[in-house]
């Protein structure tokens, strides 16, 4: 078993604020997609 893990950070910038409509599809599916990691095997 290794030791070594490997990471990705993220940035982004909207296109405008949270509560705008342009990012709704985005906020959306935040959760489902962070909840399929974090139950992924080989996810610290």
């Amino acid at each position: 078993m290794s030791n070594k893990h490997l990471a990705q950070y993220n940035i982004i910038r909207l296109k405008d604020e949270l509560d705008s409509p342009i990012i709704k599809e985005f906020k959306d599916f935040l959760a489902p997609v962070n909840l399929l990691a974090e139950e992924s095997d080989g996810f610290i």
